[in-house]
This record gives C-alpha cells, structure tokens and sequence, in this order.
C-alpha cells in the first residue's frame, strides 16, 4: 500500500483497518526492558515502576512478537483510527500535541511507520 498514490483530495477522509495482532497496552512498570533481557538470557533490571505510563504497541509480524513503545501523540492518533476516525479528526486533534504546521506531516510519518511494520491492511476513505 502506497500513500504517494492517493489521491490528495481523498486525505481527508482517509481511514485505515489494522492488523488483528496489533494491541496497545499501557504499562506501568518497566516489563518490556525486563522481557528483553531474560530474551537474551541476562539477569532483568529490577522491576520499577515508570514515572508515568507508557504506551506499548505490540504486533505479531511472522512468528514474532515485536512491541515498541509509543509517544502520547502517536497512541492517541493509533487509537482514533483503530476507533474508525478519519485522518481530518485525527489531524484536529493532535494539535493538542504538536504545533498546527506539524500536525499532518507528523501523521503521515505515523502512516507510513504503520505500514512499514505492517499494522495496516486496509486503507479508506469513504
């Protein structure tokens, strides 16, 4: 899927459908450095607790599980989509984020992140 190839006019309203693996969780605690380590058969950090939570996106690509944490922005954007908004809302709202001028090129930097690791597996705009 190439976004270069939609047309402008059809922005907008673009909405996109995600890949069932795909799941956002907010943790608490500094699991996913732990994870890793024991990964990597090392002793895990001690288990803290974050300063604030933190959004993880966690995704099966092949046999994989992959995860990566999140900024506000970029979950909230994932969410609303996920939730069946259009990119214009999405775009409205993220100015309570980002500066106005930002605000599109940031999300379509989110788009094409999204479908490089292949959370997305549709693309409307109806």
């Amino acid at each position: 899927m190439q976004l270069a190839t939609l047309d402008p006019a059809l922005w907008p309203m673009l909405t996109l459908r995600f890949h069932p693996s795909l799941r956002c969780i907010d943790l608490s605690y500094n699991t996913p450095s732990r994870w890793q380590a024991l990964n990597r058969k090392e002793a895990p950090p001690d288990l803290k607790t974050n300063s604030e939570q933190q959004t993880w996106a966690v995704w099966r690509h092949d046999l994989k599980i992959l995860f990566r944490s999140l900024p506000k922005s970029e979950a909230w954007a994932l969410n609303a989509f996920r939730q069946g908004h259009c990119f214009a809302d999405v775009c409205d709202s993220l100015c309570e984020w980002l500066d106005e001028a930002e605000v599109a090129v940031t999300a379509a930097g989110y788009l094409q992140a999204w479908l490089r690791e292949g959370w997305v597996v549709g693309i409307g705009a109806d």
